[in-house]
């Protein structure tokens, strides 16, 4: 699990540097999905968010 959060802030790391390089900071728009579309699991997920930060038992 781990190596995926890995890639994913590898991804936004390069991300940025890339709109910082070439001064075009429309690609960064793509950063409110990154922060927008986990929202609704967060807040409607109930007292049970244990789920949401661990890794499945099963296999």
């Amino acid at each position: 699990m781990s190596r995926s959060y890995h890639l994913c802030s590898w991804g936004i790391v390069l991300q940025i540097l890339a709109c910082a390089l070439y001064n075009n900071w429309w690609p960064m728009l793509t950063v409110i999905m990154y922060v927008v579309l986990p929202m609704p699991l967060i807040f409607l997920a109930g007292s049970d968010t244990s789920s949401l930060f661990s890794e499945s038992q099963s296999g």
